[in-house]
């Protein structure tokens, strides 16, 4: 892997901390995710009942930030879910692979996925996909052999 160039360019961790929950919790959780190096972007605003929402989203980039990040999310579970589900998640036009992390497990320092139509509070985790020439069929060459490439 030392040697071997990161088929991602970018990556994007983003997910909101409702009225309800620990702000400094959930942002706590998500530095965890991406890594101490890695600046945390906060917006806030106002749901459909004004009850405050927080936007806490953060963009890696650097081989090294975007290996160990790789490293936290790669379990047996979303390794096998990827293997079969890939091309669902492989937006092939702009090269993104999409994932919904579980953010209730992930509060609990666990790594899951959220289940396929499952419409809970999550943990967006976009990759953005280096592939050259940058046409979807690149794309789906690079996304198919992504966890084989780390």
């Amino acid at each position: 892997m030392a040697g071997q160039s990161l088929p991602i360019a970018t990556a994007t961790v983003r997910t909101l901390a409702h009225a309800t929950e620990d702000v400094e919790r959930v942002r706590d959780t998500v530095r965890a995710l991406v890594g101490d190096d890695v600046e945390l972007v906060e917006t806030r605003s106002r749901g459909f009942h004004h009850q405050p929402i927080h936007m806490i989203e953060a963009e890696l980039k650097g081989s090294r930030n975007l290996r160990d990040l790789l490293r936290r999310v790669r379990t047996e579970e979303i390794e096998a879910d990827y293997a079969r589900t890939w091309e669902r998640r492989l937006d092939s036009a702009d090269g993104i692979v999409h994932f919904r992390l579980a953010k209730q497990p992930l509060l609990e320092g666990r790594i899951e996925l959220e289940p396929e139509g499952g419409e809970g509070d999550l943990v967006k985790l976009e990759l953005k996909l280096l592939a050259y020439p940058a046409k979807p069929e690149s794309y789906r060459k690079v996304a198919e052999g992504l966890f084989d490439l780390l």
